[in-house]
């Protein structure tokens, strides 16, 4: 963050901690809207089009010219975000019941838990080779890369005749 700082010339360096508030309000305010959007419209739509935001956001946090600019590539970053979230849960809900789900579900939210315990580490890596856009260039590969794996690997686990209106 203070590399940020500086190649912005934020004078203020409490202003470095909205990069990730910013991400946080967009994954935060995101799940509520994409629940009811994936019940609506399928998980797979929901979940390609997030995936699609998130990984473009992070390609547009590489090339912020600006603060500015890198708080709404953040936002969008974290909008993009929450529709993995939500329907990674969802879909284990729709293939999965009983004690199998309970199994499937306790290995995705070990997931989920683990990845923000993990990736501060990642980062300090990347930072000990590269420049502070490499962090957001790695996330954006990142992005570009499930929504290729999920594109081509994940089918609809919501039936038609389930889906509900808004």
């Amino acid at each position: 963050l203070g590399d940020i700082v500086r190649a912005f010339a934020i004078t203020d360096p409490n202003e470095r901690q909205k990069i990730v508030i910013v991400y946080l309000i967009g994954f935060g305010s995101a799940q509520l809207v994409c629940g009811p959007l994936s019940d609506r419209f399928g998980r797979r739509p929901v979940l390609l089009g997030g995936l699609a935001l998130y990984a473009a956001a992070g390609l547009f946090s590489v090339v912020a010219a600006s603060m500015d600019q890198m708080l709404l590539a953040r936002l969008l970053q974290g909008i993009g975000c929450a529709a993995p979230r939500v329907v990674a849960v969802s879909a284990v809900r729709d293939c999965y019941s009983g004690a199998r789900m309970g199994r499937v579900m306790s290995l995705v939210m070990m997931v989920f838990m683990s990845v923000p315990i993990i990736a501060p580490s990642i980062g300090q890596v990347i930072l000990l080779v590269a420049p502070w856009r490499a962090i957001f260039l790695m996330l954006t590969f990142g992005g570009f890369a499930m929504l290729g794996w999920c594109a081509l690997r994940l089918r609809e686990t919501l039936p038609v005749e389930e889906r509900r209106p808004l």
